[in-house]
């Protein structure tokens, strides 16, 4: 009786049995990275990869690296997955996985993820893609330059690696760039009014029109000053020239008009205005070539192209052209 006893098995503990249970499944995902030609393993790989334990997901995502059937899934995860870590972990994965096929997700990773550890993932992937091309894929075809212009933005904040084949392709990218979101801080972008038919032409100023743009095509300093009493036609003279502008891709800008409420605004205490009077600058500088249209007719203070539109004086014959 007493040998009968012994040889009854006793029940496993439930905490005990799901503690072993993860580790064989930690086990099996760590080893199947090394048996990559294992197709008939995939199911297996590719059911770790949705484990509720975070360790097992991040085995898998090694062990789906070099399995062309679970590289869809693999991506999927990239995007789907909740877990910070694991996040990075498949951005790090996705280095080592055909650029041609994984690049497109990467860049859109990057642009939309929160967290400095994955957007380092992702940077360090694409950066091992181009270092690998050479330069970046002809065939595949780049997000948005707005995506772009919030990428470089990542990319130029991270502490952590240099990635200098990544910022050299995204600088080339965005050369023609222009955050018009960061300029509609400022005032309003006239030439996005032109764009959704928010702006009337003018006609009749052929001349004086032809004017204007002489001199912001010419030599610096490019700048122009309309003066004249209110009704002659300063406004409608730069109305048109935005459309002028708009319509000659040789000629390639964008209007910024201001005013001096968009100067002052949020502006009260000591060293604010120059503070605000800086970051325009540096906005318009960032968005050349540019052309900024401060209706007052003192200074602006801005440097290259630049027109200016008051009503300093008073003129019979319609408004008067003044280069300096």
């Amino acid at each position: 009786m007493r040998r009968a006893d012994r040889s009854r098995r006793r029940p496993c503990h439930p905490q005990a049995c799901q503690r072993s249970e993860i580790e064989v499944r930690q086990e099996l995902g760590y080893n199947l990275k090394n048996w990559p030609d294992w197709a008939e393993t995939d199911p297996a790989v590719e059911k770790l990869l949705s484990d509720h334990d975070i360790n097992i997901r991040q085995n898998a995502a090694w062990a789906a690296q070099h399995r062309p059937a679970l590289l869809p899934k693999l991506v999927k995860r990239l995007h789907d997955e909740v877990d910070l870590w694991v996040r990075s972990e498949v951005g790090h994965v996705l280095g080592g996985c055909p650029a041609l096929l994984v690049l497109p997700d990467l860049l859109t990773r990057l642009a939309k993820d929160s967290d400095i550890g994955v957007q380092q993932a992702c940077a360090g992937a694409i950066e091992a893609h181009l270092n690998a091309l050479g330069s970046f894929p002809a065939t595949v075809v780049k997000p948005a330059p707005k995506s772009l212009h919030d990428i470089r933005q990542k990319v130029n904040a991270l502490t952590y690696g240099t990635y200098a084949a990544l910022k050299s392709w995204l600088n080339a990218s965005l050369v023609q760039y222009v955050d018009l979101d960061s300029l509609a801080e400022f005032g309003s972008v006239m030439t996005i009014e032109a764009d959704a038919g928010k702006l009337p032409h003018a006609y009749g100023l052929d001349e004086q029109i032809n004017t204007v743009l002489g001199v912001l095509d010419g030599p610096a300093p490019r700048a122009v000053v309309l003066v004249g009493e209110s009704g002659t036609g300063k406004t409608a003279l730069v109305q048109e020239l935005v459309h002028r502008l708009r319509d000659h891709p040789e000629r390639p800008g964008y209007v910024l008009r201001m005013t001096p409420q968009d100067f002052l605004v949020n502006t009260r205490y000591i060293g604010e205005w120059e503070t605000r009077v800086r970051n325009i600058v540096n906005a318009v500088q960032a968005a050349a070539p540019h052309h900024h249209l401060h209706p007052e007719h003192r200074r602006a203070g801005l440097d290259g192209h630049l027109v200016e539109i008051g009503c300093q004086r008073r003129h019979r014959d319609g408004p008067v052209h003044r280069t300096r």
